[in-house]
Formats: structure tokens, C-alpha cells, sequence
């Protein structure tokens, strides 16, 4: 199915590759890669610079309302990502979407809250710091800029806790349900050979641009830390050592969850320093008082019940 490249446009969640998309699609287009879009946080904002083609960051204010007031019809692309991704997306949202420069946004969020939100607009992070002052008493001002990091990984570990009324799970899901839409999964996109044939159904054109898409895997730092939650919840849960090491709030937040759900009734959201390898996880499991075992109530409670009590042999 050939599109018609003036009426191409891209729509999705922040951080999943809508810049990159779309200058692949133009640079398919044209019959030649234009000038390379990356940025050194790994995303493509370059491409602002010189594209042409239409895409929509939805999880912005703006964008999603052109998204409601546009008839969308078969030249429309809509990237799409399964629930288990999650937790790439929430780092990616914050890490890689800054627009004014390319500064790493979790790190900012850590070191100067203040700044952050003054150079991130919009209704979505205003409930950051509206949750944070509600939830945890911490209000951010300009003497006040420096959120505890075990706030900052409290917080994302309620996020991960209510992800499907995440603002980012349910604007994905819009998009899954917009038939008009035809879906682009991250799962193809990562995928160098996938992600080719993709372009080449769509343009009728191909290109090879691998040695592009390596760099735009190996840049991309919210994949890495994506996949560090993996490794290192795997290592406890086989009770191997793995030290624990340059990781960011909410990266720690998504092991604290993802460890949480696994042992049910052991809490780890409260732990106000991180461990620094996993033998010191599974020491902390081992050693975890019986008497003071109890759910997390996000947990038990039917309003917020996110997850139920799994089988495993690991005790």
C-alpha cells in the first residue's frame, strides 16, 4: 500500500520515535537518506530542522488537540507499544523529549526540579509538581529545586503502580483504536530488517540506512535503562550477583515495582537508598521479617488493585 508522501503524518506518545519515523519515511520519499537527525540524547529532533512530514507528539497539549480536530484517513501512522513497555516509555518521556536543548531530562529532574519545569510546559508536567506537593508535601520553587531522590523514585514507583491511568497508556491506547490509523509497533521499529520492509510497503522505496539505525539503538539510553530493569530483576529472581551501578530515579523506581509485584508482600518503594549490587536485594529478601510482610495496598485495594499475588518457588 503506497502513500501519498503530501499527506503523510505521524501520531504518538512522547519518546517513541515519531521524529525518526518520519524522517525516514521523507528520506524514502526522496529516494536518498537526508542529513542525519540524531541528537546526542539519541532521539531526532534534529529533523526538525529540515523535514516536511507531519508528526504529532500527542502527549503534548497542542498536538493533541490538532489530533482531535483532524480526520485522519489512510496516510495516517500511529506508533503503537505493548503494556510490557511501559516502563521505556515513562523514562523516555522525560529523558529524551526536551526541545529547547539536549539536556538529559531525568537528570535535570533530579538535579533541579525548578529548571525542568520551567523549560517542560504543559498540563503534563504541571501534575508533576502538583502530585509532588500533594502526595509528598514537596513543593518545587526556586529555593527549592532539589527533590530527595528517594521522593523522586517513590513517585515514579507510583506511576509504575498506576500505569493504566497513566496519561502515556491511555493516549497509546487512543491511538490503538483509531482505525483510520495504520499502527506502526515499537517492536518493528527497533528492529532493523522489520522496520525496512515497513518503509518500503509504505513508500515503495529502499533504502539502507542500518548503519543508522545502530547508532540510533545505540544512543538510545532509555532502551538501556529499559533493559537494565530486566537484567537486574532477572538476576534476583535467579539469585545471581550482579553489581548495581549508573542508574537514574526511574530506572530504580521500575526494579523497586517490578520486585514488588514479584515478591507480592515485601515492600521495596520505601527504601530510601538503592542497593549497589544484587546480592544485597536478595539478602534484604531473605532476611525480611515474617510478622511485617503485608501488600502494598495499590496493591489490595479494589480501586487500585494493579497486580495479584504470583506463584513462584523462590523462597
Amino acid at each position: 500500500m503506497l502513500y501519498d508522501p503530501k499527506k503523510i503524518k505521524v501520531y504518538y506518545t512522547a519518546g517513541t520515535f515519531g521524529h525518526f519515523i518520519a524522517y525516514l519515511l521523507e528520506s524514502h520519499i526522496k529516494g536518498k537518506l537526508l542529513p542525519v537527525p540524531l541528537t546526542e540524547l539519541g532521539n531526532s529532533h534534529g529533523y526538525r530542522t529540515y523535514g516536511t512530514i507531519e508528526e504529532h507528539d500527542i502527549t503534548g497539549d497542542t498536538a493533541m488537540k490538532s489530533y482531535k480536530d483532524t480526520k485522519h484517513d489512510d496516510n495516517s501512522i500511529g506508533i503503537i507499544w505493548p503494556a510490557e513497555m511501559f516502563a521505556y516509555c515513562l523514562h523516555a518521556s522525560i529523558s529524551r523529549t526536551r526541545t529547547e536543548d539536549q539536556k538529559d531530562g531525568i537528570k535535570e529532574l533530579e538535579n533541579d526540579a525548578y529548571t525542568f519545569l520551567k523549560t517542560n510546559v504543559g498540563e503534563y508536567w504541571h501534575l508533576l509538581s502538583k502530585d509532588l506537593e500533594t502526595m509528598y508535601n514537596f513543593k518545587i520553587t526556586e529555593r527549592n529545586k532539589r527533590v530527595p531522590r528517594s521522593v523522586l523514585r517513590q513517585y515514579y514507583f507510583f506511576q509504575f503502580a498506576m500505569q493504566n491511568q497513566n496519561r502515556l497508556t491511555i493516549l497509546n491506547q487512543r491511538i490503538k483504536n483509531n482505525n483510520a490509523l495504520t499502527k506502526l509497533p515499537i517492536a518493528i521499529i527497533l528492529d532493523y530488517e522489520s522496520l525496512r520492509d515497513f518503509l518500503q510497503t509504505v513508500t515503495g522505496n529502499n533504502l539502507d540506512f542500518r548503519d543508522l539505525h545502530d547508532d540510533f539503538i545505540r544512543l538510545n539510553r532509555s532502551l538501556k535503562m529499559y533493559n537494565e530493569i530486566k537484567q537486574i530483576t532477572d538476576a534476583v529472581k535467579r539469585k545471581e550477583n550482579v553489581p548495581i551501578k549508573n542508574l537514574d530515579c526511574v530506572t530504580e523506581a521500575g526494579i523497586f515495582f517490578e520486585l514488588e509485584t514479584y515478591f507480592y508482600d515485601i515492600p521495596f518503594h520505601n527504601i530510601p537508598k538503592f542497593f549497589k549490587t544484587t546480592v544485597d536485594i536478595i539478602m534484604y529478601v531473605e532476611t525480611f521479617p515474617t510478622f511485617m510482610k503485608q501488600p502494598n495496598q495499590l496493591f489490595q485495594k479494589k480501586l487500585h488493585k494493579t497486580i495479584s499475588r504470583r506463584d513462584h518457588d523462590w523462597f
